[in-house]
């Protein structure tokens, strides 16, 4: 089992606003290749046992060569806050971060997961810096025993920011000038600054059921607030630029976000960079002019992954 574990990918699947996503990837003699890629509509009404049920029909359609998965969460009772510590040994971090996670959230540690990614280290050798993840264990719970339920194993899950980091490093050119993406579903944005090989995600939550279109300026005012924080409290380098991606209409919202923070705004289709390899039975060229491809981004960046578990 380790060494599967090693060698081979799970697959990528993302639930979320009626959609399912799911990607496998394999490795070829000229890198990784994308093997299988597949999307289902559902009712976002539709119980924990009815979505199980779908998505198990799902997976036994397309035939998935496993059904090992890597999964991400979507959940509103997520937090991510970036951390800087001076003089903390990396043996005492553990401690200090399930305080934190205890403060956010108001939960004994008991019900508490969380997790945490590190930035590279800096000069100062005596400085830690990275991102603390927590969220209630009773979400993780649930949305393992709901994938259970489909038949399907977890060996990962995450946040959709980490798959999101995952695949832009997988598609970017080396020494990229750092971005800022902003992943949006119908209620959460993930908005993650990306430079000199860290990343910094800053998660916000809308309760609008007009989505982001309906309440465009809180996304605007929290899209500049990260741009400030990257800045300011921790001296990254101004981005140069910001890629939109997710399953909102990202069409209108280019125009006033560009405005508004000065920067270029682009919608983001992983397609369009040459990076993923595709499979003979994938069509490169439909993929790259269909729609609905900004909406992949978050499966394809789970399949990416190295099943080890998260959160």
């Amino acid at each position: 089992m380790q060494r599967w574990l090693k060698d081979e990918h799970a697959v990528g699947l993302d639930i979320c606003d009626g959609r399912v996503v799911a990607a496998h990837f394999v490795q070829r003699k000229g890198g990784l290749q994308l093997d299988a890629l597949a999307t289902v509509t559902y009712s976002p009404d539709l119980s924990e046992k009815k979505l199980a049920q779908t998505i198990h029909a799902f997976w036994k359609q397309n035939k998935f060569p496993t059904r090992t998965v890597c999964t991400c969460l979507h959940s509103p009772s997520l937090i991510a806050r970036s951390f800087s510590f001076t003089n903390v040994l990396e043996s005492e971090l553990e401690n200090v971060l399930s305080l934190q996670a205890e403060e956010a959230l108001q939960l004994p540690l008991d019900e508490v997961s969380f997790s945490w990614q590190f930035n590279p280290a800096p000069d100062r050798t005596d400085r830690i810096s990275g991102t603390l993840i927590a969220v209630p264990r009773r979400v993780v719970r649930s949305h393992i025993r709901m994938i259970n339920a489909a038949g399907l194993y977890p060996v990962n899950v995450e946040i959709a920011c980490s798959a999101i980091i995952n695949l832009y490093a997988f598609t970017a050119p080396q020494n990229s000038a750092p971005v800022c993406l902003v992943s949006l579903t119908s209620h959460m944005a993930g908005i993650v600054m990306l430079g000199n090989g860290a990343a910094w995600p800053h998660l916000v939550f809308s309760s609008n059921n007009a989505g982001w279109g309906g309440n465009l300026s809180y996304l605007i005012e929290n899209i500049k607030s990260a741009l400030l924080h990257c800045q300011l409290k921790i001296k990254g380098a101004a981005a140069s630029k910001l890629l939109l991606t997710g399953s909102e209409p990202l069409e209108k919202l280019v125009p006033p976000i560009a405005q508004q923070t000065g920067l270029p705004v682009e919608i983001w289709n992983p397609f369009e960079a040459r990076h993923i390899q595709l499979a003979k039975p994938l069509k490169k060229n439909l993929l790259q002019d269909d729609p609905e491809s900004p909406n992949l981004a978050v499966g394809l960046g789970l399949g990416l992954h190295h099943p080890k578990m998260e959160l």
